[in-house]
């Protein structure tokens, strides 16, 4: 998966990306440039297209492409035809390393659910705030159940999330522009995308216990924002984040009773997390940053999730792990990594969301 690149160009790192006025995007003290709300929602938007089509890449902070591009090409062909030391599990670690920090500032799913602490020899268990409720938890790679809370914890069982990401002898020979950045996008892909899609399968899965599939019939608007936030807040429970696709941010822009009312991030640094802004206290999380291959929800999907000591939660064993692989790879000469992880997620409360798609 070559997410930095684009008929063979390196995508730009936003923050030295262009709108198509020829301004740039991101101003030397790091906030959007806009000079009102209604511009600098206009900026989000350009901005949210340009890394939807693969043109920029929001995570990449570096300025000299070509000096980084070839440190890295270099260190890593350097690493690749050594096999006398560590060098090749050594980047291995770097990418776990990165992967790991992508999950905390990006992922959904571990924004979403609170984190749960795990001791080494325990069975993992996650607080629940209400009783008598329906819980919905992952038994597997692609199974969920439901279970009817009448005790303070549920127990998830643990699932494993392995990724394996390669390096063919053939992109060596061949000078592949940069080959590690392209391979943390894959291992990002392998673990965070997977954490995020077990979350997208509990959440549709909730649908119809408590809380009905939302259809909005014109988009989202006011009426239909309204007209969730009560649902839930008739359940006694508060309203955190809202989580939408990026055809919604259009609903939002083009909305003047929205633009009166949201507060849009103006932090680079905060946006290029995929959160864009806030409206009555409610934060707006998307995957319209997120090159194709990176995103989760499908177009028209819209989320409504209640706080996470209301929603759910997850547990980990540490970092994610990495274990060098060296050998043949599909009759191929390859060498790259193992990444692996052990979780469990649950939501605990199946009325902290609702899920709303377009008509």
């Amino acid at each position: 998966m070559k997410v930095s690149m684009k008929d063979g160009k390196q995508a730009i790192p936003g923050r030295y990306a262009r709108t198509t006025a020829g301004d740039m995007f991101v101003g030397q003290n790091g906030e959007l440039q806009g000079w009102d709300r209604k511009d600098l929602m206009r900026t989000i938007s350009q901005l949210m297209a340009q890394a939807s089509a693969g043109d920029v890449e929001v995570q990449r902070d570096g300025r000299d492409l070509a000096r980084e591009t070839a440190e890295s090409r270099a260190l890593t062909v350097a690493a690749f035809n050594d096999h006398t030391s560590k060098k090749w599990a050594t980047l291995g670690t770097t990418i776990a390393g990165k992967i790991t920090l992508a999950q905390d500032r990006e992922g959904f799913m571990r924004r979403l659910l609170a984190k749960n602490d795990l001791q080494m020899g325990n069975m993992p268990r996650i607080r629940v705030v209400d009783k008598l409720v329906t819980a919905v938890m992952l038994s597997s790679e692609s199974t969920v159940f439901p279970q009817y809370v009448q005790d303070n914890y549920i127990f998830p069982p643990e699932v494993s999330v392995v990724a394996r990401v390669m390096v063919k002898n053939r992109e060596i020979n061949q000078g592949s522009s940069d080959i590690l950045e392209e391979k943390f996008y894959e291992g990002q892909e392998g673990v965070m995308v997977v954490e995020d899609r077990y979350w997208k399968q509990l959440a549709d899965a909730t649908v119809g216990i408590d809380n009905p599939l939302k259809y909005l019939v014109g988009g989202l608007t006011p009426a239909s924002f309204s007209e969730m936030k009560t649902t839930m807040e008739t359940w006694s429970i508060n309203v955190a984040t809202c989580l939408m696709a990026g055809d919604y941010w259009n609903d939002i822009v083009s909305n003047s009773a929205f633009g009166a009312w949201f507060d849009p991030v103006s932090q680079y640094e905060i946006v290029s997390t995929g959160r864009i802004g806030s409206l009555l206290g409610i934060g707006f999380i998307t995957d319209g940053f997120r090159h194709k291959q990176l995103k989760v929800l499908e177009p028209g999907e819209l989320y409504f999730v209640a706080d996470p000591a209301q929603h759910g939660g997850y547990t980990d064993r540490g970092p994610l792990q990495s274990k060098e692989e060296d050998g043949m790879d599909g009759n191929m000469l390859a060498r790259g990594w193992s990444f692996a992880e052990e979780i469990s997620l649950g939501i605990g409360n199946a009325r902290s969301i609702i899920k709303a798609k377009r008509a």
